[in-house]
Parts: C-alpha cells; structure tokens; sequence
C-alpha cells in the first residue's frame, strides 16, 4: 500500500513518519517510535505490525531509472574493477601478440568478457544485488539469448557475412532488428527464474513486449544511445588515456572503464525492466514493487511487548522448549531474512520437516511467502500463508491479504481470492487489510 510523501509522526512532530502502523492506533510512525525485528517492523505504542510508507516503482520516471543505471558500476565496484582488468590484459595480449591467432583469441577472450559482464550487471539490477542464483540465472539467460543468436550464427557460418553488401542484405538487417528487439526482453525474463520452457518460447516474450508496451519502446531507445555511445568509446574513443598511461595492462585497463561504465548502464537499464515491472512478468505481485519513501530511514525505537493470546503462549517458554539445533537453525534463518538471501532463506526453511511458533511465527511466514512467490514456489508460498492465517495472530491479516492475492494474481483462482477478500472485510472491518481487500473486491 502506497502513502503521500511528508506526513509527519504525531508523537515527534518535527519528525517525518517513514512507517504507519497496521494495527489497533493506525498511527503515522517516525523511526523512534518504530522498532525492527529482521527485515519485519512494529508500532513502539501498541506492539502491531507497521509498514514502510512506499510508493510505485514504475511511478519514478525514466530520468531516475537511468541515474540508478549508470550508478551501477559504483554497486558492482569489485566487479566493475575485476573486469577492467580483465580487459585490458587481454588488449595487453593482443597488442603484443603479433599473430593473428593470438589476435583471434584476444577477440573472442574480450567478448567472452563483456557477454559475462553484462550478464552480471542485468541479473544485479534486476534483483537489487548479486545472490548464490546468480550463477544459475546467468547460465539461463545465456541460453535464452542463444536460442534467438542461433539462426544468426549459423548464416554466417554457412552464408558468409555480407562484406559490402550488408547494407543490401535484407535478411541481415531482419535479424539485427529481431536481435535489438527480442535480446533485452529475453534476458530481463531469464534472471527472473521463470520456467525454462518460457525461456524458449518467443511468444511468452512478445506478450511481455506488448504488455509493457510504450515503457519496452522508450527503453530501446535509451538503450540504444547508450549502446551507440559504448561503441563509440570503444572503437575510437579512449586511445588518449591509454596513451597517458605508459603501465603494461594498467594503461588499457583505464582505457576501457568509460565504455565499460556505459556497458554498465546497458545492461542496468535491461535488469531494471524486471526490477520495476516484474509483475508484468508474471514474476511475484503488484504490491512487491514498491519502493520507500525513505529508504535510509532506520527504526531505532524499542519493541513493545504486547499480550499474546493462549494459543500463542508464553514466547519466554516455548522459546526454552526449542531443541539447540532449532535454535540454531532459526538463527541462520533470521540471517537469511534480514540479508533478503531469499534463496537460502527458502533452503534453510525447506531443511527442516517442522518448525515450532517460537521459531517461525507468523511474520516470519509472511515474509517468507513473499520470497517464495517471487521464486514462482507457489505451492510452498500457499502453504506457508495458509500455516500464518491458521495461527490466527498478530500478522493474520497481512498473511490473509497476501494469500488472496497470490490466488488472484498468480494461481489464476479468482473465486478463492474473493472469498479471501470477504473474510478479510469481515474480519479485519476497519483496519488497512480490509480497505485493500474492498477496493479489490469492488475492481
């Protein structure tokens, strides 16, 4: 759920409320009068679940998305750094080579290095960070890409490439324009761990295309300038600092970053496709795409200790009747959560056949149903929120609103998410949950 900007917190009045408590007081929060147990917030007056104030991603315009891109090699310093290296060992190599041969390899060490680098910076984008998948989904992407290069690799080898005559070769330029316009939408589907056999299918990613629609076309645009740019610094416009730099390998290390830096931008603005407007995709729910108001707000208020009822118990006891290893476990799992490992988070989870409320509680569930429905485990995010609900506490509302939303939205069963929606009115009358669920049931 979405907020105006600039309300301020009714206890701090000079202070601007980055939270907004789901409870009982429904209060505006500023950070000292929220508390943070993970990556989960609560109200310091009345102990509920509160909710960062967020706004829309795709409610930003195309000018922040690409200041967001070209600030990539500044999140991806390390790796930005390492493949500068990389290259310019490998112009090191092929300047002092002097064959052919070692000049061919060179050619084909360097585009190894950018198809590698770009796959890294579209996935990072995409998904905030870099994670363990990373790996998986570059392997994916790469094979989604391939599936469309295919054809084209193979006029060349059999054909021969056009020489002169390219500019007459119809069937070269039919294959440029279906490469610019299928390329970056294939890899923008890949890192989103979509099922592989959509991957190989061009009609799942031409209805991607038409339902983005004029956002798909205006960042073609944009990443065609910046490719157009990259090329150019590339080819031609670096030779200057290389020159200024008379080091082995350092010299043509400087001389590819300004390129590299606009590759970056490249492959960011491709990642940030998914990164906005991933539920367009199909790849997790409307509500996951959302973006703080404040992002580098902190809660430092203290966790107010609220009343559980009997069915909760005494958190002090069941705590004292978990067995070690849970403990343990629970604390590698509370770990996953608050670095968004959604991926080991989900493992560590899976790991374990039972988990005890002292453990997991509702929140918890929550949380983790988020990310499962966002890795497309549908079956284990329906049982985890179904576990959350049945529990009946503090965060039953949220757990219910996310359940019936992932029966709408990703299930396809919109008879279950309305009855959902009507429990939630019923039960919830008044509160923020239900407000959510009457607009859906009156949409």
């Amino acid at each position: 759920m979405t907020e105006p900007a600039a309300i301020m917190c009714p206890a701090h009045p000079d202070k601007l409320a980055g939270w907004k408590c789901h409870g009982d007081c429904k209060a505006y929060l500023c950070a000292k009068c929220t508390a943070q147990l993970v990556k989960l917030f609560s109200c310091c007056h009345c102990g509920s679940p509160a909710h960062r104030l967020s706004v829309p991603r795709r409610s930003k315009g195309f000018g922040h998305w690409l200041g967001v891109a070209l600030a990539q090699p500044v999140k991806l310093l390390p790796v930005f750094a390492l493949f500068a290296l990389l290259l310019g060992g490998v112009a090191f190599v092929a300047a002092s080579g002097g064959t052919p041969e070692i000049a061919h390899l060179a050619n084909l060490a360097r585009a190894a290095l950018v198809v590698i680098f770009v796959m890294i910076v579209v996935d990072a984008a995409a998904h905030g960070a870099s994670d363990n998948g990373t790996p998986l989904r570059i392997a994916r992407a790469l094979l989604a890409i391939s599936f469309v290069l295919a054809p084209g690799i193979i006029y060349v080898l059999l054909v021969g490439v056009p020489g002169a005559g390219a500019q007459r070769d119809v069937a070269l330029w039919l294959f440029a324009g279906l490469v610019i316009i299928y390329v970056p939408i294939a890899l923008a589907v890949a890192v989103t761990e979509a099922p592989l056999g959509s991957l190989l299918n061009p009609f799942v990613m031409f209805e991607v295309v038409w339902r983005l629609g004029r956002t798909y076309v205006a960042t073609l645009v944009i990443v065609g300038a910046l490719a157009a740019a990259t090329f150019a610094l590339a080819t031609a416009g670096t030779a200057s600092i290389k020159a200024s730099i008379h080091a082995p390998i350092v010299g043509d290390a400087a001389a590819a970053l300004p390129w590299l830096w606009l590759l970056a931008a490249v492959a960011g603005m491709v990642g940030l496709l998914t990164y906005v407007h991933g539920d367009r995709f199909g790849w997790g729910a409307t509500a996951d795409y959302v973006e703080p108001i404040y992002p580098k707000m902190v809660a430092e208020g203290v966790r107010k200790l609220v009343d559980r009822t009997q069915q909760d118990g005494d958190d002090d006891d069941a705590q004292a009747k978990v067995e070690p290893a849970e403990r343990a476990e629970a604390a590698k799992l509370d770990e996953a959560l608050r670095s968004e490992n959604v991926a080991r988070a989900l493992k560590l989870y899976e790991a374990r056949a039972n988990w005890s409320p002292a453990s997991v509680d509702d929140r918890k569930l929550v949380a983790l149903a988020r990310g499962a429905t966002r890795a497309k485990r549908l079956d284990l995010a329906e049982r985890m929120l179904d576990e959350a609900c049945a529990r009946k506490g503090r965060a039953a509302g949220q757990a219910m609103l996310a359940l019936a939303q992932l029966h709408g939205e990703s299930l396809g069963n919109a008879a279950r998410a309305k009855q959902i929606y009507q429990a939630i009115v019923h039960q919830f009358a008044g509160s923020d949950v239900a407000k959510i669920a009457a607009k859906k049931l009156d949409a």
